[in-house]
């Protein structure tokens, strides 16, 4: 049998009572740790505080911590009636096995072992393939370890190919090329490339790809383009952002009327 609880209700009680507001949510003893096996054991939980939500057939529909801002999100979608359990216990288990992933390169990395490095974070995308992460750090393996030019060369012009009608993939892509802060560095036709990728494979509906696209038109010069797309992004943007969107619209404007005053 568990070993006993080792706090007295009246422990527990006066516990509560001094935490005060900050306890302020309903406290259950399990004096002989049933609790413990069904939920924290069978689910793999690591710790506390650990929330399961249980859908109206009384099942667990999802599980983690009460601060993960995707919990609200989650509920709203049980409520109303559209959560789907089986495609979020497959994004679980791909973001385990993509956190594995990383663990073990963390350890290469700190070896030096850069082409090891290299070879797992391309191999991450079998896993998921527009892992914001492994894009970002092969980026900046590239712009940190000039010997790898050619290899990141090939390895965006097949990710480019292969990822071209996955928007999320594109539009991460894009972020981190108009990121490079080295310019020497930057490659603005394959930016431009892969924001008008995630563009059109959103169906031209998303403001941040939207938005994307613009910037990227506007870091090569193309104004009036930018001006045009960036229309685009304040229309498609929610109540909001709107506010937001317009403001980057201003700002191109105003380079446009710079541009036509300095010439």
């Amino acid at each position: 049998d568990p070993e006993p609880f080792r706090n007295s209700p009246s422990d527990i009680k006066q516990f509560v009572k001094q935490q005060g507001a900050t306890m302020s949510y309903t406290v259950a003893i399990d004096d002989r740790g049933a609790t413990t096996e069904a939920y924290m054991d069978t689910s793999q939980a690591v710790g506390i505080p650990q929330a399961y939500l249980v859908g109206r057939d009384g099942r667990v529909v999802w599980q983690g911590s009460p601060l993960d801002p995707a919990m609200e999100g989650v509920i709203r979608d049980v409520i109303a009636g559209r959560y789907d359990v089986a495609s979020a216990k497959r994004a679980a288990e791909m973001s385990r096995e993509v956190e594995r992933r990383f663990r073990a390169l963390e350890i290469a990395f700190q070896m030096g072992q850069i082409d090891v490095v290299w070879d797992g974070l391309v191999d991450v995308f079998k896993v998921d393939a527009a892992n914001e992460m492994a894009i970002r750090l092969l980026t900046e393996i590239y712009v940190n370890e000039r010997n790898y030019a050619d290899r990141y060369q090939s390895w965006l012009t097949g990710y480019l190919s292969e990822q071209r009608s996955n928007a999320l993939a594109m539009g991460t892509l894009a972020g981190a090329l108009l990121s490079i802060e080295d310019f020497s560095a930057r490659k603005p036709e394959l930016a431009i490339d892969a924001a008008r990728a995630a563009y059109e494979a959103s169906g031209k509906s998303d403001r941040g790809w939207i938005e994307s696209y613009a910037r990227a038109l506007y870091q090569v010069g193309a104004i009036d383009r930018a001006i045009a797309i960036q229309e685009e992004a304040v229309v498609k943007a929610p109540d909001l952002e709107r506010e937001d969107a317009r403001k980057v619209l201003d700002f191109y404007r105003t380079c446009k009327r710079l541009q036509a005053a300095v010439q």
